[in-house]
């Protein structure tokens, strides 16, 4: 009952599908990234109330408003009610799937580096430690294409595919690796286990060696620390900050701002570079040509 008021019916369209909580009040607390988005109003008292079709088949459930703006709601998908209401009543809680991975979507730049035919797929940019995805042999840049004998499109769908899957079933993953496609089988565990806690780097003195790039680094415990960036570079554009640690450089691993110096020094002018950062307890890939 919207405000106190009974049996309000507000109408609308589905504006968009799949939408993340980006946006939303307190959206960090939303682990579901699969939201209907409609026009519909919402207001203080419609959550939990059922979002309808016009056959009066309920195809969500209300549950959010952007707060600084209107006529933007968003419902959980009934599918995914349906499936968390049913672990509910069957368990008195609501376990999801887990792999253990943090991946990342594809940039055109990134596709091209790894040798990808068509858009599509997540890119792994870090295995964690004792995961399912490390049991099954899921190595840091593998590029996930397949996921239970489903076509992965994007992050976004891995992450709803792994979720919705059953802990202790088994599911097949179909990798590229290096330009070949390899088939690995992973057990799902549950979500919410411990992961490793990431050690903070501290910049050492400053070696030279980075300037094909436009970058300064220092020395750092687990590769070299970005100490600066020319705003003018290419690695600028493609979101390379200062402070990020330099793990790799077209999957040569780096261990001191000499290696990469080495590292850059075989670069083309013209192709791409790719990258491979740690930005606070995230790893992730960038890639960008060589000016």
């Amino acid at each position: 009952n919207p405000l106190g008021l009974d049996f309000t019916v507000t109408a609308g369209i589905v504006s968009a599908k799949g939408r993340s909580p980006s946006g939303l009040r307190d959206s960090s607390s939303y682990s579901v990234t699969d939201f209907i988005q409609t026009d519909a109003a919402i207001n203080p008292g419609n959550s939990g109330g059922p979002l309808l079709n016009i056959h009066g088949e309920v195809i969500g459930i209300n549950t959010a408003i952007v707060a600084s703006g209107q006529g933007i709601g968003f419902a959980i998908p009934i599918n995914l009610a349906q499936l968390i209401a049913r672990q509910l009543i069957e368990k008195g809680e609501v376990t999801r799937g887990w792999l253990g991975v943090s991946i990342q979507p594809l940039t055109p730049e990134l596709s091209e580096s790894f040798g990808l035919e068509k858009a599509g797929g997540a890119l792994v940019n870090q295995v964690l430690p004792g995961s399912p995805a490390e049991a099954a042999g899921v190595r840091r840049g593998d590029i996930l294409l397949t996921y239970a004998g489903k076509e992965v499109r994007g992050v976004r769908e891995l992450q709803l595919l792994v979720a919705s899957t059953p802990v202790g079933s088994k599911a097949e993953l179909v990798v590229l690796r290096s330009g070949a496609r390899q088939v690995l089988t992973v057990t799902i565990a549950a979500q919410g286990a411990p992961r490793s806690a990431m050690s903070r780097p501290e910049p050492l003195q400053e070696e030279g060696g980075a300037q094909a790039l436009g970058l300064k680094v220092l020395p750092s415990e687990e590769g070299v620390t970005v100490a600066a960036v020319d705003p003018e570079s290419a690695a600028a554009a493609a979101g390379v900050r200062p402070g990020d640690v330099l793990l790799a450089l077209n999957n040569v691993e780096i261990d001191s701002p000499s290696t990469f110096a080495q590292a850059a020094r075989k670069l083309v002018r013209g192709r791409n570079v790719v990258l491979l950062v740690r930005r606070g307890e995230n790893s992730l890939y960038l890639a960008f040509p060589v000016r």
